[in-house]
């Protein structure tokens, strides 16, 4: 289920919950974002380990894979439960908890950062788990794309850029009802996160010498 802010947080915490909520181009857990109906699970990624329930006998029998370290051994878990026992997990909106979130700042990019760099690595390990994401394959060629259109043609880059950044600020407005300081910081602070997540899973692909080791982290 969901994992909402707690009703005392501090304006840094809610800028947190803001950035990882938002519908369009925020973290891309469901959990995070509010949604407010019953859905089955198809992505792992899609389920914060805060709010979930799974029986003992199966978590017992895989755990946390400790030679992932921290970011994506949640995600490694559900994983190969879904993939071994044809698991299926359902999101429950009635089912919440009160979760604190992380000061937004550096240690906030300083944790994004490590996770996708595990996210870049893990591809190695889990290429079928990463690949078949979607939205995560679509981020990953999309900035890419928009990287070589930079250097090839920028003047295109720069349309492109303009109408992603008017995207950022349309898809922002619903924030407007909550905190217009939220709204005004959104577009610029997401546009810093896209960055932070494309560079972290770069740096995470670049460690392909160590292709034979990574491999060795499946366990399925």
């Amino acid at each position: 289920g969901p994992d909402y802010i707690p009703q005392n947080s501090s304006f840094s915490e809610k800028i947190t919950d803001a950035i990882l909520s938002h519908k369009y181009f925020g973290s891309g857990v469901l959990a995070h974002s509010y949604y407010d109906k019953s859905k089955i699970i198809k992505q792992p990624s899609a389920i914060s380990l805060c709010n979930f329930i799974v029986k003992k006998e199966a978590f017992d029998e895989f755990g946390f894979n400790e030679r992932i370290g921290y970011g994506g051994e949640d995600t490694e878990f559900l994983y190969l439960l879904m993939k071994k026992y044809n698991m299926k997990f359902s999101y429950e909106p009635a089912i919440y908890v009160y979760h604190k979130k992380r000061k937004f700042g550096y240690s906030y990019f300083k944790q994004r950062l490590k996770f996708r760099i595990n996210n870049g690595k893990m591809i190695f390990a889990y290429p079928d788990l990463y690949l078949a994401n979607k939205k995560f394959m679509l981020f990953l060629l999309g900035i890419t794309f928009g990287l070589i259109v930079l250097f090839a043609q920028p003047r295109i880059f720069l349309a492109g850029f303009a109408l992603y950044f008017l995207l950022l600020i349309l898809l922002s407005a619903s924030f407007i009802k909550k905190d217009i300081r939220l709204f005004i910081l959104l577009p610029p602070l997401l546009f810093i996160q896209h960055i932070i997540y494309y560079c972290g899973i770069v740096a995470g692909l670049l460690n392909f010498y160590k292709y034979r080791e990574l491999k060795k982290i499946r366990r399925i």
